[in-house]
């Protein structure tokens, strides 16, 4: 299963297993999944070179499936800088699994509750392997502020607790005014 951060992407996207071990898989599938994670993965926009040389793909196969995710509104390309990037209609996944959850509404409330009791920044988050999903959040303090987005995901440490400097954080003290 695909499911490595890109940025540990160092061999091909092809990996070969055991017939007995899995149901036949689309290559052409994992292939396009593999670019839709690298660009989710980019801080900056990227070109067709990039993205084959870091998947190790062949430039023209590289370019077909851009042209489909394209066509498909899943990427969007910068016709003078020949650039990619997500689109919005690749972000409605993660919008729409956080609608199926309910979570975020649901756990509103309470997470408000321990936010302003103890008055710091309140998460909740959906550990998915080695990601963390972000669902919801709190601010407890005015003055203690922590930048997350609902949506957005982290890399998490082993026994799924998400490592230290993940977060931008702003901290003052609560106890004044």
């Amino acid at each position: 299963m695909l499911t490595e951060r890109v940025d540990q992407l160092e061999r091909p996207v092809v990996r070969r297993r055991s017939p007995e071990k899995m149901a036949p898989q689309s290559n052409s599938v994992r292939r396009a999944l593999a670019i839709l994670e690298f660009l989710k993965g980019s801080e900056r926009r990227r070109n067709l070179s990039e993205i084959s040389r870091r998947l190790d793909l062949p430039k023209s196969t590289t370019n077909m499936l851009l042209s489909t995710l394209e066509s498909m509104g899943y990427i969007t390309r910068d016709p003078e800088e020949r650039r990619y990037w997500l689109s919005s209609k690749a972000f409605g996944f993660g919008l729409e699994l956080l609608n199926q959850l309910d979570l975020s509404r649901r756990s509103g409330p309470v997470l408000q509750t321990i936010a302003t009791s103890l008055r710091v920044t309140a998460l909740v988050a959906v550990l998915d392997l080695d990601q963390a999903l972000f669902v919801n959040k709190a601010d407890g303090c005015p003055a203690a502020l922590l930048r997350c987005l609902s949506g957005a995901s982290e890399p998490g440490g082993s026994g799924g607790k998400v490592p230290r400097g993940v977060f931008k954080t702003s901290f003052k003290n609560c106890s004044t005014g």
